[in-house]
């Protein structure tokens, strides 16, 4: 008697709601099948796979929302391509007014990003300038000590000069005077 091993229960990756098989979404945005698959194996689309019991078999599934989205903010397809989906297909008003706020979402959001990289270059040459700045000040410093070594070297060496006081060498006066017996000098 042979045993059959026990099927598996169908495999479904979980994702949107929105998901149409790979076949229509291509014929819904006038784009090759082969197109939406460089798309998905590059990553710009998420691909989900449908029910199944072999990976082979399994449909390939894409979000209508997120195809939409990539269709509008790519080059429009190389001519002699078949033209989009008729009306039938296109989705209804309400997808195209989120498409419309997805588009114009996405182009504040380059708006911001390049005001962004700007205020990042310019910070970049503060911190540059600054850095400049602290190495001069850095430089006058090391001057500042040197000179103030010498300073004090000097002002050791005239102190210690003959063990007289600095205004009586600057006077010229080489020693204290005596007093003589008689009151005179």
């Amino acid at each position: 008697m042979s045993s059959t091993p026990p099927s598996t229960p169908p495999v479904s990756t979980p994702g949107p709601a929105d998901l149409v098989p790979i076949r229509d979404a291509a014929r819904m945005v006038g784009r090759g099948l082969s197109t939406l698959r460089a798309w998905c194996a590059s990553g710009e689309l998420t691909a989900y796979h449908g029910p199944g019991t072999h990976p082979g078999n399994r449909p390939v599934l894409v979000s209508r929302a997120e195809l939409s989205i990539l269709a509008a903010t790519t080059k429009s397809p190389t001519p002699g391509r078949a033209p989009p989906a008729t009306v039938a297909t296109m989705p209804p008003a309400v997808e195209a007014a989120e498409l419309a706020t997805a588009r114009a979402d996405l182009a504040l959001a380059r708006v911001e990003l390049a005001g962004r990289a700007d205020v990042v270059d310019a910070l970049r040459l503060v911190i540059r300038a600054t850095e400049d700045r602290a190495r001069d000040l850095a430089t006058a410093l090391e001057a500042e000590r040197a000179r103030t070594v010498g300073l004090t070297a000097e002002l050791d060496a005239l102190r210690g000069d003959a063990g007289l006081p600095w205004w009586r060498r600057l006077l010229g006066v080489s020693s204290t005077p005596r007093l003589s017996g008689d009151g005179e000098a």
